[in-house]
């Protein structure tokens, strides 16, 4: 079976995300937490630069072992083994963090995985049927701090964070969302002799007004709430 996807620049680049000097420290950091295993025992079929692209093609694209197992010419039993040898590896490792919760800073987010239990999956913008999970990350670390149930992937990322009891979880520390069913959040950056009122047309107007380029709906923010300085008549005109 020929393969599709090699350890090469364009491939690297395109599937992973990763620059090649990036890839190669992730294949460095790979090998020397064994990733060539023991040395004895039937060889891989794949070297491990490839069996380190599989990995990381296979967190970043959510593609199965069946999709996976053409694009490097093996099969899907060959890809299992690479994930379940290589997944391990791949883990940071813990970074010390300051212990003062004022000073976290926290991400959130929702994340659409594939599935095929009916039970949990739904049909999503992206998939036949997914799976919505909630992620909490450090901004610091990137550590993934901590994950809420899965739910039905049509579940607005809004309502599965408020369903999922995470907020208990973050008392105390700064936590970043997209907005979903809140305030968008725009930033402006202007020189600083630029008088306020000047900035508030390129903010306003650079505020997303649609949800889903194909099938979201249209909005307009219905009221917005500014300090005197915004309280100008060409600006009263304008909105």
């Amino acid at each position: 079976m020929a393969r599709v996807l090699r350890a090469e620049r364009v491939w690297v680049e395109t599937f992973t995300g990763l620059r090649i000097d990036q890839f190669g420290r992730l294949l460095r950091a790979v090998w020397e937490r064994g990733g060539e295993g023991c040395g004895w025992g039937r060889p891989w079929r794949l070297p491990l630069a490839e069996r380190v692209l599989l990995m990381a093609v296979y967190y970043r694209t959510n593609l199965t072992t069946r999709q996976l197992a053409p694009l490097f010419g093996v099969s899907p039993a060959t890809v299992c083994r690479g994930i379940q040898g290589l997944g391990p590896l791949l883990a940071l490792e813990p970074t010390r963090t300051s212990q003062d919760a004022v000073e976290r800073l926290w991400i959130v987010d929702g994340t659409l995985v594939p599935v095929r239990d009916r039970k949990v999956g739904a049909p999503s913008r992206n998939y036949r049927l997914s799976a919505n999970v909630q992620v909490i990350m450090d901004a610091e670390t990137r550590l993934v701090v901590a994950t809420a149930r899965p739910v039905p992937g049509n579940t607005a990322d809004a309502k599965a964070w408020r369903d999922s009891g995470l907020a208990e979880y973050c008392e105390g520390v700064t936590v970043l969302g997209d907005g979903a069913d809140g305030l968008p959040l725009v930033v402006g950056i202007s020189a600083g002799n630029v008088h306020d009122s000047e900035g508030l047309k390129p903010v306003i107007a650079s505020h997303q007004t649609q949800q889903d380029p194909y099938r979201g709906r249209y909005f307009k923010a219905q009221r917005l709430q500014a300090d005197k300085a915004y309280d100008v008549p060409h600006l009263h005109r304008w909105l």
